[in-house]
C-alpha cells in the first residue's frame, strides 16, 4: 500500500496538509513521522492485539445508511405493497419498520442490488444480533453532548407548520416532524390505493406513482429522506463523534487502550463513525466522481476491492452524503470543487494521528492538528450540503419559469423544493455551521411551501436567489459555481 507521509516542521515550511496525496506533510515535532494510507485502512496499536488487526468499525452507521434508503423505496413502493384493505395502521406499519428497526427484521434482505454478491446479504449479516434503528439517533434522541435540547420544543429551524396540533404532542421537535411525515405518508398511501390522490394547484390529480406529493407541493419521500440524513448521520457527526465540548465523548474519548476488549480505542471508534455516516468507500479516491455519483456507463459506486468475491457494504459502497459531496464536484465549474476527495483525505489523516498515539492520550500538538482535520472533514462535508441546496434552488427557479408551458412538472418542481427543503433544514445540525446566524433567514426565503401562483413566481424567484446569495457568502462559493450548480 502507497502512504503518504507527515514530516516536521523543522524539514518543511510552506505544506500543511495541502500538498498531494504523494507527499502530504503536517507539522508533529521530534522529527516523528506519521503514515497516512491512501485508503481508510487501519490495523490495531495495541500490544495485545495481533499486529495485522483491522481496527476500523463502524457497521451501525452502515445498517442506518441502509434503512434509510430501505425507507425511501419502501415510500416509492407502498401502495402496490399494502392491500386493498389496508388500514393507515397497516400502512404506517411499513413504513416505521425502518424508522423503528428491531430484532424482529434483522433477517431481512437488506434492499440493495449489485452486480455480483453481497458479503453483508442481512440486516443481520451486518449487524449482528444488535439492530440499529435511526430513531433512537435522530437529533435529540441521542441527547448527551448536542448542542441544542432539540426535543425541548421551538429548536427546530425551518418547519414551522402553525398546525401544530397534528404532531405527536404539540411539539415540533426532529423525531415529531419525522413522525408526523410519516403519518402523512401512510395517509395518503391508503387513500391512492383507494383511488383518491392530492390535487396540484391546478386541480389536477396527482399520479398515483407519487402519492406522497401533496397539494402544497411537499414530496414528502424526498423531505424524510433528506432531513434523516441530516438530522441522524450529519449531527451524529458534527455535534457527538466530532465535538469536543462533552468530556468522554467525540475527540475528548479515551484513546489509551482498546474499548470494552475491542482492538480500537473509544476515540478510534468515534473517529470511525463519524467517517461511517460521511458514507465513503474505504478506498474512495480511486473511484471517479462519476462513478460515485452513478453516472459512469462503465463504473459502479462499488467494487470488490479485497478481491473476496463479494461487496462489502460497510467498506466496498458509497452511500450518502459522500455521493452528494461527488455530484456537485462533477457539475462545479470555476474553481473546480474538491468536496468529496478534501473530506475523505482529512477523515484519513486525523485517523491516522489518532492511530498513531494509540494506547496513550494525544499530545496538545496531535489534538491541536487532530481538530484541524475534523474542521476540514466537517468543512467539506457541510459545503456539499450547502451546494446541494444551491443546486436544487437552480432547480426550482428553472421549473418556475417553465410554469405554464408543457415544460412544467408540478410533481419534478416539488421534488426540486422538498431536496431544497431537506438539504437546508440539514445545515442546523454542526454546532459550528457558518450559517447559523443566517438561518432562519434563508428558511424565510425558502418558505414553507412550493410558490406556484403565477403572479408570486417572480416574488419568490427574487427570495430564491437572496438565499442562494445567503449560501454563497457563508461557504465562499464562487459565483460562476452558484450559478452553474
Amino acid at each position: 500500500m502507497n502512504r503518504s507521509l507527515i514530516l516536521g516542521l523543522s524539514i518543511l515550511v510552506g505544506c500543511v496538509w495541502g500538498c498531494s496525496s504523494d507527499n502530504e506533510t503536517s507539522v508533529l515535532g521530534n522529527n516523528r513521522t506519521i503514515e497516512v494510507p491512501d485508503t481508510y485502512s487501519f490495523t490495531s496499536q495495541f500490544a495485545d492485539a495481533s499486529p495485522d488487526t483491522n481496527n476500523v468499525a463502524y457497521t451501525g452507521q452502515t445498517h442506518r445508511h441502509l434503512l434509510t434508503q430501505g425507507l425511501k423505496n419502501e415510500i416509492a413502493l407502498l401502495v402496490d405493497r399494502i392491500d386493498a384493505n389496508a388500514t393507515k395502521d397497516d400502512a404506517l406499519a411499513s413504513l416505521t419498520f425502518y424508522y423503528l428497526f428491531d430484532e424482529a427484521g434483522l433477517d431481512k434482505n437488506i434492499d440493495i442490488s449489485v452486480d455480483g454478491v453481497l458479503l453483508q446479504e442481512s440486516y443481520r449479516d451486518l449487524s449482528g444480533d444488535k439492530p440499529k434503528n435511526l430513531q433512537e439517533k435522530v437529533a435529540g434522541n441521542d441527547a448527551t453532548g448536542q448542542y441544542k435540547d432539540w426535543n425541548a420544543g421551538g429548536q427546530l429551524v425551518g418547519w414551522d407548520d402553525p398546525n401544530t396540533d397534528r404532531y405527536r404532542d404539540g411539539r415540533i421537535t426532529p423525531d415529531n416532524l419525522i413522525a408526523y411525515w410519516l403519518n402523512q405518508i401512510a395517509d395518503a398511501a391508503v387513500k391512492a390505493k383507494a383511488g383518491e390522490t392530492a390535487l396540484d394547484p391546478e386541480g389536477n390529480p396527482v399520479p398515483v406513482e407519487k402519492y406522497f406529493v401533496t397539494a402544497e407541493g411537499h414530496d414528502l419521500q424526498q423531505l424524510v429522506q433528506k432531513f434523516i440524513d441530516g438530522s441522524v448521520a450529519f449531527s451524529q457527526a458534527a455535534d457527538d463523534y466530532l465535538d469536543d465540548d462533552t468530556d468522554d465523548k467525540g475527540l475528548l474519548s479515551d484513546n489509551s487502550q482498546g474499548s470494552d476488549d475491542a482492538p480500537y480505542s473509544t476515540l478510534e471508534r468515534a473517529w470511525d463513525e463519524a467517517f461511517g455516516y460521511f458514507g465513503a468507500a474505504r478506498d474512495s479516491d480511486i473511484y471517479s466522481l462519476e462513478a460515485i455519483a452513478g453516472k459512469s456507463d462503465s463504473e459502479k459506486p462499488y467494487r470488490d476491492s479485497n478481491s473476496d468475491g463479494r461487496i462489502d457494504l460497510s467498506a466496498e459502497y458509497h452511500l450518502g452524503h459522500s455521493i452528494n459531496a461527488a455530484k456537485r464536484d462533477i457539475g462545479s465549474s470555476e474553481p473546480k470543487t474538491t468536496f468529496k476527495e478534501d473530506a475523505f483525505r482529512a477523515f484519513r489523516r486525523g485517523r491516522a494521528i489518532i492511530n498513531q498515539a494509540a494506547g496513550r492520550d494525544l499530545s496538545d500538538q496531535e489534538m491541536t492538528l487532530l481538530k484541524e482535520e475534523r474542521d476540514k472533514a466537517l468543512a467539506n462535508w457541510e459545503k456539499a450540503i450547502a451546494a446541494t441546496a444551491v443546486h436544487y434552488i437552480n432547480d426550482v427557479i428553472a421549473d418556475l419559469n417553465a410554469l405554464g408551458t408543457d415544460d412544467y412538472s408540478f410533481t419534478d418542481a416539488a421534488k426540486h423544493w422538498s431536496e431544497l427543503k431537506g438539504f437546508s433544514l440539514a445545515l442546523q445540525f454542526n454546532p459550528h455551521s457558518p450559517v447559523l446566524a443566517k438561518l432562519a433567514e434563508l428558511h424565510t426565503l425558502i418558505g414553507m411551501q412550493l410558490v406556484t401562483e403565477a403572479s408570486e413566481v417572480a416574488s419568490y424567484t427574487q427570495k430564491l436567489l437572496a438565499a442562494r446569495d445567503i449560501l454563497k457568502e457563508a461557504y465562499a462559493f464562487s459565483q460562476s459555481n452558484v450559478e452553474g450548480w
